[in-house]
């Protein structure tokens, strides 16, 4: 057993936590029942009422963040649920789609709908030029 995982301990590692990305990033959410929302999509429901709910760090906020978002960092969001209405669609963003898939869990799991995780997170936002706020 230790020969094997001396020889295969990094592919064994390199797997795992390929697994665990893809865990929390596509299956966890879709079991949830959150939506994977791209610019394309958000374009298309735009004008129909939702928040956009940014849950990078505060560093990361002030940098830049979606025009008219809502700031609740993941580490903070259990904490401040009862601060987001129910009843009204949620996209959850941050900067690559990891952290805001989490919060979109979250969110899902405490009644939330429907909740929806922006693909590709800010970076992808500005790429398709919608609404941002550059600096505090």
């Amino acid at each position: 057993m230790r020969a094997f995982l001396e020889q295969h301990g990094l592919t064994i590692l390199a797997l795992a936590l390929l697994g665990w990305v893809v865990w929390g990033r596509w299956i966890a959410p879709r079991l949830a029942g959150v939506k994977p929302l791209d610019a394309a999509g958000y374009l298309a429901m735009r004008h129909t009422p939702h928040i956009v709910l940014d849950v990078r760090t505060d560093a990361e906020w002030a940098a830049g963040h979606p025009k008219g978002a809502r700031h609740i960092p993941l580490a903070e969001l259990a904490a401040r649920l009862n601060e987001l209405p129910k009843g009204k669609p949620i996209i959850c963003i941050c900067a690559s789609g990891q952290r805001s898939a989490r919060a979109a869990v979250m969110l899902a799991r405490a009644g939330f709908a429907p909740v929806y995780n922006f693909t590709g997170g800010f970076a992808a936002w500005q790429a398709a030029g919608l609404p941002a706020v550059h600096g505090r």
